[in-house]
């Protein structure tokens, strides 16, 4: 597990499936992401998540004083296939807040 000034960010687990679906159901989390997948795109992604590739990590990530929910940040391929891209996805109530410069 890692920490910073307000947040505890360690490996996806099994557990955390639920909130996870909670991101890629938000309209305004997946507004530049393609939209809100289809639920068989959804589990597809969490079955990824649960056995990931070797080169693709998966964190969630919680506030520290009350251990919720913030959302999710990724290390995976890009899509051009020669880069690695750091990725996050926080619930709204979140943003504007300084978590994702805090994460990273």
């Amino acid at each position: 597990m890692l920490e910073s000034k307000r947040c505890t960010i360690r490996a996806f687990q099994r557990s955390d499936i639920r909130e996870i679906r909670k991101l890629y159901k938000n309209e305004e989390v997946r507004k530049y992401l393609g939209g809100v997948p289809q639920a068989q795109t959804i589990d597809a992604s969490l079955k990824g998540m649960e056995r990931p590739k070797s080169d693709s990590y998966y964190w969630i990530i919680r506030e520290k004083q009350t251990d919720e929910f913030i959302g999710l940040a990724s290390l995976d391929p890009h899509h051009d296939g020669g880069n690695i891209e750091l990725s996050y996805q926080l619930l709204p109530r979140w943003w504007g807040r300084g978590y994702a410069t805090e994460i990273r």
